[in-house]
């Protein structure tokens, strides 16, 4: 078997026949009086989010976040008490990764390990991510698939377009197309009891079917493949485990509104999609159809999107990658640049807000759930400063309100610190060469 068929059978493998079916209820219902799920949700957006002086609070390293944030930032200031601002944290895997280039920090955003370059790359953008992806991993961890949206991701060629991965070489494509995803989540919740058994024993059949594949061809791979094997008949196991546990958690999904004309593909449209994409993600955190989702919020550079939406008040007839890169040498360049990356926070923002306003015990969704801001470079397409967000509580397991600096900690040390917040005693994550251990939040 060729290197080039290897890496097409691994990204194919998984659970992804069964993961073509609608998505079922698989949280276990809670009590009264018992705690709600532990979640995890991810907001990605492209490019850098400009020089550290645009973003900088102004206050010291353990401080409260002040009442006023940059403007850049401003919408996030009805959320100040369930933030955690993190800055001058350090992409140190880019320092390690021998496949060079700025963009390539996406695959290293949730995964915390260099990429892996298709053979005989000959561009930035040409390589997938070199291990599984934190939403994955603890998606995994639960028992639970993981729920990947985007709105104009880019197409799925390369690395340069895609947050999620179950392994190396292993990408997770995002639903792009908001009424296939709330189709997928939510086909099944009108259904009878028995009809919602008949849709259960299907998808176990083919469970069982691709296990059953998997565990044949993983014979004819190599050792360092089959533990790639491994891990994905794991999840399919507690996928299957899951499907007997029946949530009973009362939820009444609504089906989005589409303008007319709308479509999902376009430049147009994309703030539209954008919340349609959230206003699903919500619902299905909400409604236990998961405990994990992310948002990607274009690629990379995401240079197929020109900010001209009247209704945003945006009108900079420009790629969003183009104004990134040269908004210090154009004309009007600094303030479309603070634009772009005001309606970034406007929409981390809506999401916030769509969590938060979805009530259960011990407050609302947000409270118990731990939302990660990320984006794929720091400032001049360097490693560093990064900048990320934390936003919820985590079910009061996490102090909010601050502004914490950790200058050139390595990222990897967040995304141990998210599965500790999530219950997971995990001493590292990622590259063990680079994680010192989790961030003191």
């Amino acid at each position: 078997m060729t290197e080039f068929s290897r890496r097409r059978l691994l990204q194919g493998l998984g659970a992804g026949a069964a993961l073509s079916l609608p998505f079922l209820r698989a949280t276990p219902s809670m009590a009264a009086g018992s705690a709600p799920p532990k979640r995890f949700a991810v907001f990605f957006s492209a490019n850098e989010p400009i020089n550290k002086g645009y973003w900088d609070p102004g206050v010291k390293s353990g401080a409260a976040l002040p009442n006023k944030l940059p403007d850049m930032m401003s919408p996030l200031e009805p959320f100040l008490s369930k933030l955690n601002i993190i800055g001058d944290l350090k992409l140190k895997t880019r320092d390690v990764d021998p496949h060079k280039g700025g963009h390539t920090g996406i695959g290293h955003t949730l995964t915390g390990r260099i990429n892996s370059p298709f053979p005989n790359a000959s561009s930035e953008g040409q390589y997938w991510a070199g291990g599984i992806s934190l939403d994955q991993y603890l998606a995994q961890k639960m028992g639970v698939e993981a729920l990947t949206l985007g709105a104009m991701p880019g197409g799925g060629s390369s690395g340069a377009s895609r947050i999620s991965s179950l392994g190396k070489d292993q990408p997770v494509h995002p639903i792009d197309d908001p009424k296939k995803a709330f189709d997928k989540l939510f086909a099944n919740f009108n259904l009878s009891e028995a009809d919602a058994a008949k849709l259960r024993a299907q998808k176990k059949s083919v469970l069982d079917v691709v296990a059953k594949d998997i565990a044949r061809l993983k014979q004819r791979l190599p050792s360092t493949d089959r533990e790639k094997i491994d891990i994905h008949l794991g999840h399919i196991q507690a996928i299957e485990t899951k499907l007997g546990e029946v949530s009973q958690i009362s939820c009444s999904p609504q089906n989005p509104s589409y303008p007319s004309g709308y479509d999902y593909k376009s430049n147009k449209w994309l703030p539209t999609t954008a919340r349609l994409q959230m206003d699903i993600l919500a619902q299905a955190l909400a409604c236990g159809i998961t405990n994990v989702a992310t948002f990607q919020l274009g690629n990379s550079g995401s240079s197929q999107i020109t900010p001209m939406w009247p209704e945003e008040n945006m009108n900079v007839n420009n790629s969003y990658h183009n104004v990134a890169h040269d908004w210090n040498t154009q004309s009007a360049g600094e303030a479309n640049r603070k634009a772009i990356e005001k309606w970034n926070f406007k929409m981390f923002a809506y999401m916030l807000e769509k969590l938060d306003s979805i009530p259960e015990a011990g407050g609302t969704v947000l409270d118990n759930t731990v939302v990660l801001y990320a984006k794929p470079i720091g400032t001049k397409h360097s490693p560093y400063p990064m900048l990320y967000i934390l936003a919820g509580k985590a079910g009061g397991n996490l102090q909010t309100g601050r502004y914490l600096s950790f200058d050139q900690v390595p990222h990897n040390n967040l995304l141990t610190s998210i599965c500790n917040l999530m219950g997971y005693n995990d001493a590292k994550f990622g590259d063990p060469n680079i994680c010192t251990g989790a961030l003191a939040l």
